[in-house]
């Protein structure tokens, strides 16, 4: 059974993805430069909404279908991670691209953190478990801020926002998550998120690439920016409609369901 808030979360992520970095090609400003970016960005949804996911994933297979269904997870983000920053030249400083990914970092840090469901097998108290999670979520904190890694996705900060959304899990019945599920255009924000992938890569394999390349002299204005960016959106809904016609291609069949 799906979550819609959690669709609801993830799909304002993808969108506030989407918009801030098609915009920054066409603003006169290093939108990324700016301090309040650190705050207000897309990056710590999807972790811990990823970290969550893997619990509701661990609760309903069991522990063995739990590691097969991650390993398949973590092979195929892996193989989009590379593909992507290759084809996108996101300029990875080195061969382990989980640094320059957020596909790829997500599919590494949920096989590091499967290991810690490990000890939830043995007892099914919340308490116990939410304590275990917390405890490494603060660990991992504490080790982000005493050794920084010069990465895009550090495993440290990762692992802190996944341990936090596996804990939020555990107390899905205890937190009143359905009011987000009334906040206003929480339809849009859920379709989005129930395709989030084939939103991402479609988004990074074309429509960024071909941007970049058309604006590469800075020659658009920000309303021509601005259009550029609704339209491609637009073309990316009208690509998931008829994500059908694709299903004999078979991967982009699989890629078009939401594997987050």
């Amino acid at each position: 059974m799906r979550l819609t808030y959690v669709d609801i979360l993830r799909g304002f992520a993808v969108l506030w993805m989407i918009f801030f970095q098609l915009l920054d090609m066409f603003s006169d400003y290093n939108l990324y430069g700016q301090h309040w970016f650190y705050v207000v960005n897309w990056v710590p949804i999807f972790f811990v909404v990823a970290g969550f996911s893997s619990n509701l994933m661990f609760m309903k297979y069991g522990v063995k279908r739990f590691y097969v269904k991650v390993l398949k997870r973590f092979t195929f983000f892996a193989s989009i991670g590379f593909f992507l920053v290759y084809w996108c030249e996101f300029k990875a400083k080195s061969l382990l691209v989980f640094d320059a990914d957020v596909v790829g970092s997500i599919g590494l840090n949920l096989l590091l953190l499967s290991i810690l469901f490990l000890f939830t097998v043995k007892t099914s108290n919340i308490k116990h478990n939410v304590l275990w999670f917390g405890f490494w979520s603060l660990f991992m904190f504490v080790l982000n801020w005493l050794f920084p890694l010069d990465v895009i996705f550090s495993p440290f900060y990762m692992l802190f926002l996944m341990c936090i959304g596996v804990c939020l899990a555990f107390l899905k019945e205890k937190i009143p998550f359905q009011y987000i599920e009334k906040i206003p255009f929480r339809k849009v924000l859920a379709y989005f998120g129930k395709h989030p992938l084939f939103f991402y890569f479609f988004h990074f394999a074309f429509f960024q690439k071909l941007l970049l390349v058309l604006n590469r002299f800075q020659t658009f204005s920000v309303a021509e920016g601005v259009f550029l960016t609704v339209s491609s959106v637009l073309i990316l809904v009208i690509l998931e409609k008829f994500r059908s016609l694709l299903r004999g291609l078979g991967v982009f069949a699989y890629m078009s369901k939401s594997l987050f």
